[in-house]
């Protein structure tokens, strides 16, 4: 398996997974291990973990871990979902392998990039609201 295809095994684990680099690309493949066209999908997400190698794949057992599928409002599998740490890029249902492919494509090229830094700290929140009439 390939070091960005991962397996989770726990709510802990999605979340520390997901954590590790919140610039990074994550694809969420929902699956149930019942389900013909999940297992067919499950081969293209890991050739696709093996040729965007930038991207985190993370594989959930959409009945063992209710809470990952709810908190995603996964209705049915497969199911695939595409975020950049927290931020949502995109969703594919159902087994469109052609889909998630052009997504996952799509968003491995684009990167956030912060348009200035600096070292000084934030200016301090003002001590009183500024009056609204």
């Amino acid at each position: 398996m390939s070091s960005n295809h991962h397996v989770v095994e726990s709510a802990e684990d999605f979340q520390q997974q997901l954590s590790k680099d919140l610039q990074r690309v994550s694809v969420i493949n929902f699956w149930a291990p019942w389900a013909e066209p999940c297992k067919q999908m499950n081969e293209v997400v890991k050739e696709l973990a093996k040729k965007y190698d930038s991207i985190l794949f993370l594989q959930v057992d959409a009945e063992q871990l209710t809470e990952i599928s709810e908190s995603f409002e996964v209705e049915s599998v497969p199911a695939f979902v595409v975020l950049r740490g927290h931020t949502l890029l995109g969703r594919v249902t159902g087994a469109d392998a052609a889909e998630l492919a052009s997504q996952v494509e799509a968003h491995s090229k684009s990167s956030v990039k912060p348009t200035s830094t600096s070292e000084k700290a934030p200016a301090p929140a003002p001590a009183t609201a500024p009056a609204t009439n």
